[in-house]
């Protein structure tokens, strides 16, 4: 049985008009959907919660909206916890420059 490494995290630099080659380690340009919310990705799994939801069909019924209530309180927590492993990862002053220009966390013009 081979052995597996964890692939190594891919450096972003930027080039500016008039500037030296920096290294940015946020990256919130190329990818749109960085810049529009921070924890975008946790947006999709929302949906899918609130579909499996609506599946079974007994609005009233409080087993229904289980998952959905599980998945809303385990990624408010997990993106407030992502806010603060990343001020660590890029820095406090990189993380609150990134946090300026891309104000919503997860669901854009929500919250």
């Amino acid at each position: 049985m081979a052995s597996r490494t964890l692939p190594r995290a891919r450096q972003v630099t930027v080039a500016k008009a008039n500037s030296a080659e920096r290294y940015s380690g946020v990256c919130n340009r190329g990818y749109r959907v960085w810049g529009v919310a921070r924890h975008f990705n946790y947006l999709g799994e929302g949906f899918f919660s609130l579909s499996i939801a609506l599946v079974f069909g007994y609005f009233t019924n409080p087993w229904a909206w289980t998952y959905l209530v599980f998945i809303v309180g385990l990624f408010t927590v997990r993106q407030r916890d992502d806010d603060r492993l990343c001020a660590e990862k890029y820095g406090a002053d990189k993380w609150a420059e990134y946090q300026a220009r891309v104000k919503y966390r997860i669901i854009p013009g929500v919250y």
